[in-house]
């Protein structure tokens, strides 16, 4: 028995905490996003920061996908990162988030087993 979230959870937990988020006042969206769309310059450094947070959240769900024993953990990792873009996009052009993020998410995971 291991101690700590599974492997589902501490992506949900991802999502769940991107939800507080969006849903608190006068929130912006992903500032990682925000500042690498504004500047639209790849080379700049506030996007290359930006690439890398992407990358590392990516690497962090990949990792929690290989801990599940899910094939082809490094596509479904940017699928998820993917819509945790668009739900920060969302955020920012809707206003709060939609337990259609979450909805998704989870459909993916129990697609692959998790």
């Amino acid at each position: 028995m291991t101690d700590g979230p599974s492997p589902r959870e501490r992506i949900l937990t991802v999502f769940e905490q991107a939800d507080e988020v969006a849903e608190a006042p006068g929130s912006c969206g992903c500032p990682f996003v925000s500042a690498a769309t504004e500047l639209k310059d790849r080379d700049h450094p506030a996007v290359q920061v930006a690439r890398a947070q992407k990358i590392a959240l990516t690497d962090y769900f990949a990792a929690a996908l290989r801990d599940a024993g899910v094939r082809d953990a490094d596509q479904l990792a940017l699928q998820l990162t993917l819509i945790f873009d668009g739900a920060s996009a969302y955020a920012v052009v809707r206003g709060g988030s939609t337990p259609a993020t979450r909805h998704a998410v989870e459909t993916l995971l129990d697609a692959h087993g998790m």
